[in-house]
């Protein structure tokens, strides 16, 4: 569609924080106990209106098995971490998500904050979530910690969430995009920086699917990929 803005948001983290049931939270709107853990990546597409304009959002979901396997699994860990990678190097806007009550997650940041920073355009905007906050009781990580983190690590924003609840998640992934729009303004940023007005994307209609097998392979990220899957219960 002419005049259509094309935006990749790619959500990042350890395994078992929720990635999946976020990014279904945003798209759709539902969650499920029932899960299907991501293998590779894997991403859907989302239609938003902001000031007139028509943005086609791809959020790509990467597997959080680089650091879950980091000890043992060099093989796989490499492998996702090329994949993960690639997608970075191409992304507008990235979510790095935490359990709030996983203290090992939450010590995962840096290395994920890191890898992002190694592949990702130096524009790109970052921001932090902390999942689960359904589960109070379980509750490790605050509000303030999170804060700190962001903070820290000067990324755009943090926010609270609960893929099971919905709450927050909208809030988050809508401040994203603002970011990458130039609608919310990076608080590390020179003052000086003008501010950018998105420019449209042509999007070809029709898009076929793939599948990724080889991460040495270029990507064509307007394409889907079908990966491998296993199933196992909900981590959300």
């Amino acid at each position: 569609m002419s005049g259509e803005i094309l935006k990749k948001l790619v959500i990042a983290g350890d395994s078992a924080v929720g990635k999946s049931c976020l990014v279904l939270r945003y798209v759709e709107d539902t969650f499920s106990l029932s899960h299907v853990s991501t293998i590779g990546l894997d991403f859907r597409i989302k239609m938003i209106e902001k000031d007139e304009k028509k943005i086609k959002l791809q959020v790509w979901d990467t597997a959080g098995q680089y650091v879950l396997f980091i000890s043992n699994f060099n093989i796989h860990r490499e492998r996702f971490r090329a994949m993960a990678s690639t997608y970075f190097r191409v992304a507008n806007g990235v979510i790095v998500a935490f359990d709030v009550t996983s203290e090992d997650s939450f010590d995962a940041i840096h290395v994920w904050i890191k890898q992002i920073r190694e592949a990702a355009p130096e524009n790109v905007k970052i921001i932090l979530i902390g999942n689960k906050i359904d589960m109070e009781d379980a509750r490790k990580i605050t509000t303030e910690q999170g804060r700190e983190m962001a903070e820290k690590l000067k990324l755009e924003e943090y926010f609270e969430a609960s893929a099971k609840s919905g709450a927050g998640v909208q809030e988050a992934f809508s401040a994203l995009v603002d970011y990458t729009l130039g609608i919310k303004k990076s608080k590390w940023a020179p003052d000086d920086e003008p501010s950018h007005q998105p420019q449209p994307t042509p999007v070809q209609p029709n898009e076929p699917t793939t599948t990724v097998t080889d991460v040495e392979k270029p990507i064509d990220l307007t394409q889907k990929p079908a990966p491998k899957e296993k199933q196992e219960k909900c981590a959300c």
